[in-house]
């Protein structure tokens, strides 16, 4: 080396190389070597403090090569033997697709994965239900992947506990005879029973499914004079109204009751449960043509009546002015008459016909009513 080369500056390079001077290796790099130390050291610290567990591993081989203290407390593995640890033997995804085929393709670090991570896997003892996300770096030539294990033991839990609580609505719900249907505030079916949906079935309304609009029984409802449905149906009342649904030469009368779901301060779900009264309604027509029709009958009764008593009792005059003895012997058959028609006029309900039958239907007794009207106003306050 040519000392003339360096000229003045050769004490200047031996101060560099022996650590002295302003212009010192060891000056220069050494504090950048510890501030990339005490970096590495924040690193290590913050995943060390994640609940999640954290491995790293290289590619493609799938060999451990570090993990923080959750991995190795849940793995039962230590640092010491790490090294001839391989991921694919601790950890399983539910797919069945092995880990080290993943790691050969191209990982999307927004892909979330479930599988299992095993406790002990000399022991085979039970496994942690996991969601894994991957991901991949590369670092002085070779390939690293970060594999990381979030335990879901409780949400696996409350996911199961979830599911039982739907399993036993359905269960209840569908045990229920009348149709059950929940709108949310879009008037969109939520959720149906099985009775909804044969009722739904037999009106031939269309495509049954979660997230249809419910187009049945949900025209405006002109008996109670209502113009919005929409309205009605989200309101915080609980209301029942009767409708009626037509389809070729068939008709059906329904009881719907409405209750509301309360969300947050408002009507976040409206339940409408379904009863077809069609039975009931033509009943309740057949009783009162029945007793419309009775009235009728009495009142021809009564009036047949008059038409019997006043000749009657004109005979009884005429007999007895002109012949007196005649009138005591006519006398008897003309009170027997008389009292028969009495009979008909005032002992009508006196009948064992229609005592049975208002008995046996409205489990009432009319023995003491005198008037057909005050019966079926007395029916109708009763019923």
């Amino acid at each position: 080396m040519d000392e003339n080369n360096y000229g003045n500056n050769l004490e200047e390079v031996r101060k560099g190389i022996i650590g002295l001077g302003e212009a010192s290796i060891r000056k220069n790099y050494y504090p950048a070597l510890l501030d990339k130390q005490r970096e590495l050291e924040r690193f290590r610290a913050v995943i060390e403090q994640t609940p999640d567990m954290v491995f790293i591993i290289s590619c493609p081989g799938g060999e451990i090569i570090d993990a923080n203290h959750m991995a190795l407390a849940a793995t039962g593995l230590t640092h010491e033997n790490l090294n001839p640890e391989k991921i694919g033997k601790i950890l399983e995804f539910e797919d069945k697709i092995p880990i080290e085929i993943r790691l050969n393709t191209e990982c999307r670090e927004s892909e979330i994965l479930r599988g299992f991570l095993k406790t002990h896997p000399a022991e085979d003892r039970e496994k942690i239900p996991v969601e894994v996300s991957l991901g991949k770096s590369k670092f002085g030539g070779n390939i690293f992947a970060s594999v990381v294990c979030r335990d879901i033991t409780r949400q696996r839990m409350m996911e199961r506990a979830i599911l039982e609580s739907e399993l036993q609505l359905r269960t209840t719900i569908d045990a229920i005879q009348d149709a059950v249907v929940v709108l949310d505030r879009d008037l969109k079916i939520v959720l149906f029973n099985d009775s909804f949906a044969d009722l739904y079935l037999k009106w031939d309304a269309g495509d049954l499914k979660p997230g249809i609009r419910l187009n049945l029984f949900l025209e405006p409802i002109t008996e109670q004079d209502i113009s919005n449905v929409k309205e009605l149906l989200l309101s915080d009342d609980i209301l029942n109204f009767a409708r009626k649904v037509n389809s070729g030469d068939e008709t059906a009368v329904y009881d719907i009751k409405k209750i509301p779901i309360i969300d947050s301060g408002r009507v976040g779900q409206t339940v409408l449960v379904i009863k077809d009264i069609t039975a009931e309604q033509l009943t309740e027509q057949i009783k009162k043509e029945a007793f419309e029709q009775i009235d009728r009958n009495m009142e021809q009764f009564a009036i047949l009546n008059d038409h019997i008593r006043n000749p009657l009792q004109a005979i009884a005059g005429i007999v007895d002015l002109k012949d007196p003895e005649l009138s005591e012997k006519i006398m008897p058959y003309v009170c027997e008459i008389d009292s028969i028609v009495r009979k008909l006029d005032v002992g009508w309900l006196e009948s064992e016909k229609v005592r049975k039958m208002i008995a046996k239907h409205y489990a009432v007794s009319l023995i003491d009513r005198k008037d057909i009207r005050e019966v079926i106003n007395y029916l109708d306050l009763h019923q």
